[in-house]
């Protein structure tokens, strides 16, 4: 099953293009969707996908803007830009960062299927490749055991990803995410959130802003940590924050 994130700013066409792929037979499964540009970079910092879909024009950070800095970190995931801009600069900083695929809307149903055939086999070819290239590098694999202390330490640093992981004790994604699961009982997404809500309640009851705890648990965004919050516990952080204050009366 590939994963893929699907970014863009209108509700309608980030849940047509999901609907879309998730139909097309190729196994492809939309993990998230996000809205915008700070957005994006969580959700790719916590699922690593091998797809992602990426509107130009988005807010808070531009869709070029959010593709250089994934490229700096993944050369992996195949990229492409679904925009309504057909403008040469555009198309060349596109190129520069190492884009795959550049679609202008409205995409015709048979340009978006051929495309998104190409994405899976060009995926394919990078995963095999950088399987030979392992091969060939003597690595000195970390005690796979420390897998779990490592995530407990260092959960509250927004650049933690499953791909980080992987690199660090040199493991593919399906041993960590067997490992993890066999730890755990949960996915490493649903772990790293379970640590960051379990520590942002901590932060409930010291004198800190929304913002700041949002921070201190790892997230880059308020709203984002606050929506997260609330889809865990039933409430908003300031309603979490109001009940503890009431058990003390």
């Amino acid at each position: 099953m590939y994963r893929a994130i699907v970014v863009d700013d209108e509700e309608r066409i980030r849940n047509g293009m999901a609907r879309q792929i998730e139909t097309m037979g190729l196994s492809i499964k939309v993990v998230a969707k996000a809205q915008d540009g700070e957005e994006a970079l969580e959700l790719f910092g916590l699922h690593t996908p091998d797809i992602l879909l990426m509107d130009i024009n988005i807010p808070r950070i531009s869709g070029l803007e959010c593709i250089r800095r994934i490229r700096e970190k993944n050369r992996t995931c195949v990229i492409i830009i679904v925009s309504g801009y057909d403008d040469f600069e555009y198309a060349r900083q596109a190129i520069q960062h190492n884009v795959d695929f550049y679609l202008l809307k409205p995409v015709e149903d048979d340009e978006f299927q051929e495309v998104m055939e190409q994405a899976v086999a060009r995926y394919n070819e990078r995963i095999e490749y950088h399987n030979i290239v392992s091969r060939f590098q003597i690595q000195k694999p970390k005690p796979k055991g420390s897998v779990i202390e490592f995530i407990n330490t260092h959960y509250t640093r927004k650049e933690l990803s499953s791909e980080m992981v992987e690199r660090e004790f040199n493991l593919s994604r399906t041993a960590l995410f067997k490992l993890i699961k066999e730890a755990t009982g949960m996915s490493f997404v649903e772990y790293v959130t379970k640590l960051r809500i379990d520590y942002s309640i901590r932060l409930l009851r010291e004198d800190k802003t929304i913002g700041e705890i949002a921070v201190l648990c790892g997230y880059a965004d308020q709203y984002y940590f606050s929506r997260v919050f609330k889809k865990k516990t039933g409430l908003s952080p300031s309603e979490y924050r109001e009940n503890l204050e009431r058990t003390k009366e």
